[in-house]
């Protein structure tokens, strides 16, 4: 009885500790645009040979590349990995959830710059 009771206890503890530790981001895609949250977002697709300046693959290192950008109608389906266009990064983690939301709003917004 005791040994159940302490089990009992544990697990209670360790539910109680993991449900208080674990935060929910919040995603704000309010107002989104290039220079508040793209950017930095974009900064990630510009490793060498990929999407840098010039590339041709086309460059995503400026607000004129990005809004320029000749694939820019397959954009959120790369990132989604949705299997309609080639997976983008190919070589790294998909981006976050939160980080396609914005894009997402970006694009539906009109590409604003600031």
């Amino acid at each position: 009885m005791k040994l159940k009771m302490m089990i009992l206890i544990v697990s209670s503890v360790l539910v109680l500790a993991m449900s208080c530790t674990k935060e929910t981001a919040v995603c704000n895609t309010e107002k989104v645009t290039y220079n508040n949250q793209i950017k930095t977002i974009m900064a990630g697709c510009t490793y060498p040979g990929c999407h840098n300046s010039g590339s041709v693959n086309g460059g995503l290192t400026s607000y004129q590349e990005c809004i320029n950008f000749p694939k820019k109608d397959k954009l959120l389906s790369a990132v989604n990995w949705d299997g309609k266009a080639v997976i983008m990064p190919p070589s790294k983690n998909k981006i976050s959830d939160c980080d396609i939301s914005k894009m997402a709003k970006w694009i539906d917004s009109g590409y604003p710059e600031n």
